[in-house]
């Protein structure tokens, strides 16, 4: 079996100075048989032409194709890719899209009856706005505000 796992390019990055990437090919092939390949998903380019969609990698055609992806990066374009060619990969981007988007989380959630705090979300968090500071103050404190969209502990007050 031939598999893929594409990273965030910080992530890749690290794993590739700290000898990560080369640890787990080498695992995968002796404990599995499997052939497996690193990628940086920034380094990846799709080009469309009536009739062709080609992958690139840093620049070279890409003609062998994996029969598994496993996705450690939310490029939907990529995930896209995947689906037209019939390659499997994990985090579709369905999920990906639910799960970037706090509100849309929640809502999926709170239909499930998963037990939550309650959730007030803004689509601006500056704290000029009339709204933000009304809100501040009927929540009292603690409490944590998150924007809808950030991640990785952005906008997060």
């Amino acid at each position: 079996m031939k598999s893929w796992i594409i990273f965030y390019s910080h992530i890749y990055k690290r794993r590739e100075e700290d000898g990560s990437n080369k640890e787990d090919i080498q695992y995968a092939e002796e404990k599995h048989g499997m052939e497996l390949q690193i990628f940086d998903a920034t380094k990846f380019t799709i080009n469309v032409t009536t009739g062709s969609v080609t992958l690139f990698y840093e620049d070279k055609i890409i003609n062998d194709f994996p029969d598994f992806v496993l996705m450690k990066s939310s490029n939907e374009d990529l995930k896209y890719f995947f689906e037209t060619k019939k390659i499997k990969y994990t985090n579709d981007i369905a999920s990906t899209m639910l799960t970037s988007n706090k509100m849309a989380t929640h809502i999926s959630l709170s239909e499930t009856n998963v037990k939550m705090p309650q959730t007030i979300f803004m689509h601006s968090l500056d704290s000029n706005n009339r709204d933000f500071n009304k809100i501040v103050r009927s929540l009292g404190k603690p409490f944590v505000l998150k924007g809808l969209k950030g991640r990785c502990g952005t906008m997060v007050h």
